[in-house]
Order: structure tokens, then sequence, then C-alpha cells
């Protein structure tokens, strides 16, 4: 039977066979969390808010706010500032940094240190809150150079370590998150 003209089975699609949470041994939690923050249309206050007739400087994160900071719930907010998640960011980005130089993730070949270490040491730290959250959330340029139009690649051993560090962490940091929110519950 051809798959292709039979009625009763259809052709497998390309992407089926290689999905990145597969490979990456990701959850489908974890991959529709991800997908969810590089959409915007996601669990934070900034989504949630919109929803709720709120001006976005009243979309508050709670965590924050109970410790008496009015900091917006936004992507960058939970990827890079909330002090709730501090242990498990920090843990992160040192995770995606070691990741991405790792020798037995990436054949000698395909290593390139020197971008990666230029990305590291001379790169991300200038990058602004917004660029540093856009990469995390696997965006693939960033801005740079003296036109501002300018746009450098982040290297490919920096997106790979990306896709396989920050998807569980972030998923782990949403946990971390509702933990903190149930918590405030039961303090009220």
């Amino acid at each position: 039977v051809d798959p292709l003209t039979s009625p009763f089975t259809l052709p497998p699609a390309p992407w089926i066979g290689d999905p990145s949470f597969r490979r990456n041994n990701v959850s489908r939690q974890a991959t529709s969390l991800y997908s969810s923050l590089r959409s915007g249309c996601n669990f934070l206050r900034i989504s949630t808010g919109r929803i709720d007739g709120l001006s976005r400087e009243d979309r508050l994160c709670q965590p924050c706010f109970s410790n008496g900071q009015s900091h917006v719930e936004s992507e960058e907010h939970f990827c890079l500032d909330c002090p709730t998640l501090q242990p498990l960011r920090s843990s992160m980005l040192s995770r995606i940094r070691a990741s991405s130089s790792d020798p037995i993730l990436t054949p000698p070949s395909d290593r390139d240190h020197a971008a990666v270490h230029t990305f590291w040491n001379d790169r991300w730290s200038s990058l602004s809150p917004e660029t540093q959250t856009d990469i995390l959330l696997g965006g693939k340029s960033y801005p740079g150079g003296s036109p501002s139009s300018l746009l450098h690649s982040v290297p490919s051993e920096v997106s790979e370590a990306v896709t396989r560090v920050a998807i569980p962490s972030l998923y782990c940091m949403y946990r971390k998150r509702g933990s903190a929110l149930r918590d405030l519950l039961l303090r009220q």
C-alpha cells in the first residue's frame, strides 16, 4: 500500500520524526510553556491582566508585590528580574553558558570558541534586558554595530544550549512561581 495515495494513512509530517522536545528530552508541558512565553499569550499578569482589562502598570507580579515591590509581571521580569526566581535563573544562565562551550555536545569541527567567548564575555551584559529575554526565548539575532540597524547572529552553540537548557529551566521557574503564588494564597 502506498502511504501517499492510501485513503487510510497520512504521510508522516517531516517534523514528527524529530521534534525538539523529544530530541532534547523535554516534556510537552515545558515546550508548551516555552511557546506561550514566546508568543506573549501566557500565564503572566502582562497577558492575563490585558484580558481582565487592567492597565499595563497594574499588571503586577504578585510575589514581588507581597514583598513591597511593584514590578509589571512581563516575560522580561519572569526571565531576568523576579527575585523569587533568582536561584533558578542563575543556575539556568550558568548552565546555558557552560553547555554552549561543552566539547561533548558540540563536535570540534562545528565549534567556534571565539564567537561563543565573545558573545558571553563582550556582548551578553551589554544587551538590553528585552534582547536578553528574546534570546532566552529562542531569538537568533541581536542588535549591534555602529549603525543601529545591524543585526548579529547568536552563535549556534549558544542557540542550541538555550534550547537544551532554557526550556526545562523556564518550566522549573514557572512551577516555582506557582508555588510562591500558592503560598501567598495560604497566608491570606
